[in-house]
């Protein structure tokens, strides 16, 4: 799996310089002048997701409705690279009852001028439901376009792993490991 990603991270790289270089200007010397990359400066931006699943039998129908919102703010660099963190809030509700949670994270990344990303973030403090004293990591694989110099509207894949070790409702349990793969549209803003 992380051969995979790192021929993408590779090959992508590659074809973002051959495209940066024939997108900057050239001085009368010929000389390559310094651009500035499209996405460089504050980059903040938010990421939601909603999801519905209901099942009904003759005798029973039950639903279930999951959302997070992810509110990020970073620094992009003048090559691509990401510096940021996160806020998460999160729900969970279903026929027996709601679980919310919340969580930050620290991570970094890396822009390609052709409109995909890749960024990874340790999670701390990290709640849902009964659920405490969370950690782990989240990994978003996501593509946006520029609608305007600052504004883009893309999507991700966010796939986290989150170790809980405190259950509140069972003091015998030490840990439990919560993995999600979602999909999520995304809308990030550049301060130049």
């Amino acid at each position: 799996m992380f051969s995979f990603i790192f021929l993408i991270f590779s090959e992508a790289q590659n074809a973002q310089a051959q495209s940066w270089n024939r997108k900057r200007p050239r001085g009368k010397t010929g000389v390559t002048q310094v651009g500035t990359y499209p996405r460089q400066g504050v980059y903040a931006d938010l990421a939601y997701f909603f999801g519905s699943n209901s099942i009904a039998s003759t005798d029973a129908e039950a639903s279930t409705q999951n959302s997070f919102l992810d509110l990020k703010l970073g620094y992009v660099n003048q090559v691509g690279f990401y510096y940021g963190g996160q806020y998460t809030f999160k729900n969970n509700s279903d026929n027996v009852g709601n679980n919310e949670g919340r969580g930050s994270g620290a991570g970094v990344g890396y822009f390609w001028v052709s409109g995909f990303d890749v960024r990874a973030f340790y999670r701390f403090h990290e709640t849902y439901g009964n659920y405490r004293d969370g950690s782990g990591f989240q990994l978003d694989v996501g593509y946006s376009a520029r609608i305007t110099p600052e504004i883009y509207i893309g999507v991700i894949v966010d796939f986290r792993e989150i170790n809980f070790k405190i259950y509140t409702l069972d003091d015998t349990v030490t840990s439990t490991i919560m993995r999600t793969l979602q999909p999520a549209v995304t809308i990030g803003y550049t301060f130049r």
